[in-house]
């Protein structure tokens, strides 16, 4: 690859961020809230048709703050406040819709559920014991021989993904911001000043003091693109399916339902039911098919 020269054709921008999904669109917005301090020209860059096409538009879409790691429950519990009361405009529909969740525990699993007790109780004001029958009464599928008891967090919800992506990146394009699709990085590098020039594989090139990898599963690819030392992301693929449930039986109200090993899950989604035995299997960046 021969060395890439500022030109006058560059765009220059004082932020870019190369991904759109979340973490890239919500970062994009809060670098041109007034608070910020001064204007920025950010360009936001992804290398999809449209923003939000791999991790962003594929989750379970719920707010669980008793879900995951403690580092992931307490940045769960951090946002709720932005989720309940979102700045004005941000969206025309609420964020967060009743679900709770069920913590099944099956027979022999009476250790595992005091455990998970035990780390969820203090951050989780209204977490509850159930018995086999309340259980059962809340999720009538389950196989009664197959159910000691569970935990029930009323907090969790179901989350509006696709409203709250929207929500940043218009809310981004309103104060000034650029979004551009189909724009892969092909390669970056630092000129004797310190600045930025980033190559798309469509030959336009952006020069910028500051770069952002918000690559999500390509996180380690865009850094070595960059010259950049990897971190050692290893990209992991969870499987999920929707399937209907008989004819007559009403499935709105159930809640989600979790191992209490959080070895497998399922909950109501579009009018049928989503299931995954929430495996995290090691593998590349790409986009995942059946």
């Amino acid at each position: 690859m021969s060395r890439m020269t500022a030109t006058e054709s560059a765009s220059n921008w004082d932020v870019v961020i190369v991904g759109a999904g979340m973490a890239g669109a919500s970062l994009a917005l809060r670098l041109l809230q007034p608070e910020a301090g001064r204007a920025l020209r950010v360009l936001l860059l992804e290398r999809e048709g449209q923003p939000g096409a791999h991790s962003t538009g594929r989750s379970a879409a719920m707010y669980m703050p008793s879900y995951g790691p403690p580092a992931a429950r307490a940045l769960t519990r951090a946002s709720r406040a932005f989720y309940e009361t979102p700045p004005d405009g941000f969206t025309h529909q609420p964020l967060l819709t009743p679900r709770g969740v069920l913590y099944v525990a099956a027979p022999g699993q009476g250790e595992a559920m005091d455990a998970l007790h035990d780390e969820l109780a203090p951050a989780c004001a209204g977490l509850q014991r159930w018995d086999a029958a309340a259980t059962l009464a809340r999720a009538p599928c389950l196989r009664p021989d197959q159910v000691m008891g569970a935990l029930w967090d009323p907090e969790s919800t179901d989350i509006d993904v696709q409203a709250l992506h929207q929500g940043f990146l218009r809310g981004f394009r309103r104060a000034g911001g650029t979004v551009r699709c189909g724009a892969a990085v092909a390669a970056a590098q630092r000129d004797g000043s310190g600045d930025w020039l980033v190559q798309m594989d469509d030959g336009s090139t952006a020069a910028t003091r500051t770069l952002v990898n918000a690559a999500g599963a390509w996180g380690d690819v865009l850094a070595g693109l960059c010259g950049v030392a990897p971190v050692g992301l290893v990209p992991r693929r969870r499987s999920a399916f929707t399937f209907r449930a008989p004819e007559g039986v009403a499935t709105a109200g159930w809640p989600a339902v979790v191992g209490v090993d959080e070895g497998w899950y399922f909950k109501p989604d579009a009018r049928q039911l989503l299931g995954s035995p929430a495996n995290a299997d090691d593998t590349v960046p790409h986009d995942v098919r059946p």
